[in-house]
């Protein structure tokens, strides 16, 4: 009787191989995706950032806490001056 033992652990090995380049490429796939998400996350919160940073602007808020020197209560900063027209 003959065994082929020696076949068998080549497919066993061959095949944990291939299940390990699919794992390893699957991490890898999961870092590209994570970076893209962080980088796209930052755009979104810069635009936000800068957004918010106009309207303040436009809304003469500066302005509005140099006017009341020393540091104004939102009460006070919010009556302060009308909005802005449109």
């Amino acid at each position: 009787m003959r065994t082929n033992t020696g076949r068998a652990t080549t497919t066993s090995s061959s095949m944990e191989e291939k299940m390990e380049k699919k794992e390893r490429q699957a991490e890898e796939e999961d870092e590209l995706l994570q970076a893209a998400h962080a980088q796209m996350w930052t755009q979104v919160f810069s635009f936000a950032h800068s957004q918010t940073l106009r309207r303040a602007v436009e809304l003469h808020i500066p302005d509005i806490i140099h006017a009341l020197q020393p540091s104004p209560t939102l009460p006070p900063a919010s009556h302060s001056h009308p909005p802005p027209t449109a």
